[in-house]
């Protein structure tokens, strides 16, 4: 049975957010079909063309949260196993902004 204010003939409104994620960028969808749903510091280090050293350096550190990549990706920071990984959606979204 139907809610007596929805209806069949329009489709649902989406939130703008939600627009928005069912759209996949090039990068994302690149990015994710090389990695899957997260990816290590050497793996980031690689796709921003830096060194797996100083990814792994900045990224950690409290005092670099001014860099616009480490701000854009640190938040998405979880654990798997023993190692920290960073979403790959992160990643892509910083690659797709206007640098």
């Amino acid at each position: 049975m139907l809610h007596p204010l929805s209806s069949t003939l329009t489709p649902p409104n989406l939130a703008q957010g939600d627009q928005q994620r069912a759209e996949v960028s090039a990068n994302e969808a690149r990015l994710t079909a090389a990695y899957g749903k997260a990816m290590t510091p050497e793996q980031i280090a690689k796709e921003l063309e830096y060194s797996a050293t100083y990814v792994a350096k900045k990224i950690g550190a409290v005092g670099y949260e001014h860099l616009p990549w480490v701000r854009a990706i640190a938040p998405h920071r979880r654990k798997r196993g023993l190692r920290w990984v960073y979403a790959t959606e992160a990643v892509a979204k910083y690659l797709d902004t206007p640098q």
